[in-house]
């Protein structure tokens, strides 16, 4: 009778110690989950920009229709709307959230603008230009040719390539003296949000194909 008892509190001893070390370690990995950022969700207009100007193009950002842009990021990836010092390609885009790897490493950054979908018959393969030529015709930077690599109802998703002008040698130096900077990114619109954002690689972060294979992930979708 002894030894049964004594075999039922060690079997209940067992059991409450099975407990706790499954209450600790639910307790570990929910902490783990509650500090991992999922970045590869992200909400535009990511925050609000100051006008005190009162630049109605600032307004317009401001009051745009908030959408949300969804990129499969690689790994170790993380976002910040803090620019750091960093000589970033250029682009008219707003409220850009800045991209590091996971090594603290700048990358690039991801921005977005606005835009009024053109009427009438425009075909797909010139229907970009009528989307971002504050982009494709900028006097400091132009973002183009761009390749489409995703063609949808209302939308297209694609890879570009980035020239602009090194403004950390410009000054003292005619426009024509400034040296020019090479790179490449990804551009997205959706007539339906009348929105498109854009990603600027640092200069050598990203080959072709590796820009490509990243393009095939972003989606745009309403919040």
């Amino acid at each position: 009778m002894m030894k049964e008892i004594q075999a039922e509190r060690g079997g209940a001893l067992v059991l409450a110690a099975l407990v706790v070390m499954s209450m600790i370690s639910s307790m570990l990995f929910k902490d783990t989950e509650v500090n991992e950022k999922d970045y590869s969700v992200m909400p535009f207009p990511a925050y609000y920009t100051e006008n005190p100007q009162n630049i109605p193009q600032i307004d317009e950002i401001n009051s745009a229709m908030p959408f949300n842009c969804k990129v499969e990021w690689p790994q170790g990836w993380t976002l910040s709307e803090d620019p750091g010092d960093v000589n970033w390609p250029v682009g008219e885009l707003y409220t850009p959230l800045y991209i590091y790897d996971e090594n603290n490493t700048p990358v690039g950054y991801i921005g977005f603008n606005v835009f009024e979908p053109v009427e009438g018959e425009v075909s797909d393969s010139e229907y970009h230009k009528t989307v971002w030529p504050a982009l494709r015709l900028g006097s400091t930077a132009v973002w183009d040719p761009f390749t489409p690599v995703l063609t949808g109802f209302a939308s297209q998703i694609g890879i570009v390539d980035i020239e602009y002008m090194d403004y950390t040698q410009a000054e003292g130096k005619s426009r024509a003296e400034v040296p020019h900077i090479i790179t490449n990114g990804i551009l997205a619109y959706d007539t339906g949000l009348k929105t498109y954002v854009g990603i600027a690689f640092m200069p050598g972060v990203m080959t072709r194909d590796q820009a490509i294979e990243l393009a095939m992930t972003v989606r745009l979708y309403a919040a």
